[in-house]
């Protein structure tokens, strides 16, 4: 997510060197950005990348909504396998004077790392029980993803796809 004007100091074009960053190191792969913010829009638009999808004005209504928005149209290419993976870039806050642009994986939703030597590293809650359930959805997990992102002090979502 960048903002819809340059008023930003630094927040845009870190953001941007961040997706620039994260295309480079994965040549031969077919990059397709969904973009939030109009800063993100030109500057991709400027360099001829593929646009799955582009969001401005975010706050001109509530988040959540454009969060909702967003989430489902990325979750929908995932699902229908327009893309193999979706990735959130972000502006981490951890001071008003420092924000760190911050890409992680949303879809796959990858399995954490067994150990033999211990408990596993994280406990499932399954409702209805194991047995019975079936894997997590793909839109709920990503919707999930999505809103706790938005709802952070400084948030910030250009998905890479």
């Amino acid at each position: 997510m960048t903002s819809d004007r340059g008023l930003c100091g630094g927040y845009n074009s870190n953001l941007l060197r961040k997706a620039e960053a994260f295309i480079r190191e994965h040549p031969g792969k077919q990059i397709v950005v969904t973009t939030v913010g109009r800063k993100a829009l030109e500057f991709f638009r400027r360099r001829g990348a593929k646009l799955a999808g582009e969001t401005t004005e975010v706050m001109s209504r509530p988040i959540i909504e454009s969060a909702r928005a967003i989430a489902q149209e990325v979750t929908q290419r995932f699902a229908d396998d327009k893309t193999d993976a979706v990735y959130l870039l972000y502006s981490r806050f951890r001071t008003a004077a420092s924000q760190i642009p911050t890409i992680t994986p949303l879809l796959p939703v990858g399995r954490p790392e067994a150990t033999t030597d211990g408990p596993p590293p994280v406990e499932y809650i399954f409702e209805p029980p194991a047995a019975s359930s079936s894997p997590p959805s793909c839109p709920a997990t990503s919707r999930r993803s999505s809103c706790r992102r938005s709802s952070s002090p400084s948030p910030a979502s250009t998905a890479l796809a």
